[in-house]
């Protein structure tokens, strides 16, 4: 495996924010894009109880209500980050922080889409999660990294589903304000179509995750 040491330490600015139930509340995921070559600091501290209660139980429809809860509870956005940056530390090899990169795309995902296609969203998470659990697991086989490669495409489909309408706070953030929705669209589908594609398929997969990150798991500061 190649060594991770050239991997970009400053990413620009990517905050997403999203409108639950038509009200005008919204959850702002404060995206964790972790350098590969360092731990990140203790985080249990600060840990939701529902991260202990998520990581206590084995059984799949429970971890599936919890992770309900975690989306939904009004601090949803410093839960799901701080359950990342636990993920982070619990799995150390660059396996399974490739692994845990399209999770993270999954969750970012499902923010996007609408309820009705957020079952589908989470049953793609939870496979990926058995992928991430099973003992001493690494992307040895062409097999393997086929079934990634298929979730980053997935997860593209996804992401082409998202709507800014309305959304002028995430509009400025993007720096989208004079584009369309659909222009929106296809410029995120597209940019994540060509982060994928920048390397040749069944190659090491630290060169596949490397494009993808940079665009999706960005470092960011909090809204005011």
């Amino acid at each position: 495996m190649n060594s991770p040491a050239h991997i970009p330490t400053s990413p620009m600015p990517f905050m997403i924010s999203y409108c639950k139930n038509h009200l005008n509340f919204y959850f702002k995921f404060n995206l964790v894009l972790v350098k590969f070559t360092q731990d990140l600091p203790p985080c249990e501290e600060k840990m939701n109880p529902v991260f202990h209660e998520y990581f206590s139980v084995t059984d799949r429809t429970q971890r599936e209500k919890i992770f309900i809860k975690l989306q939904t509870s009004s601090s949803g956005y410093e839960t799901v980050s701080h359950l990342r940056q636990l993920r982070y530390q619990q799995h150390k090899p660059f396996e399974d922080r490739f692994i845990h990169a399209i999770l993270q795309l999954l969750y970012l995902a499902d923010s996007f889409v609408p309820a009705h296609r957020s079952e589908k969203a989470l049953k793609e998470i939870q496979i990926a999660e058995e992928k991430l659990a099973l003992p001493q697991y690494h992307l040895a086989s062409d097999l393997e990294k086929e079934f990634f490669l298929l979730e980053y495409e997935n997860s593209i489909r996804l992401f082409s589903q998202l709507s800014l309408k309305d959304d002028h706070y995430s509009r400025g953030l993007f720096g989208f304000y004079r584009l369309s929705d659909s222009q929106i669209k296809n410029k995120l589908t597209n940019d994540l179509q060509k982060a994928f594609q920048t390397a040749p398929r069944l190659v090491h997969h630290e060169e596949l995750f490397l494009p993808l990150a940079g665009l999706a798991h960005q470092v960011c500061e909090k809204a005011p």
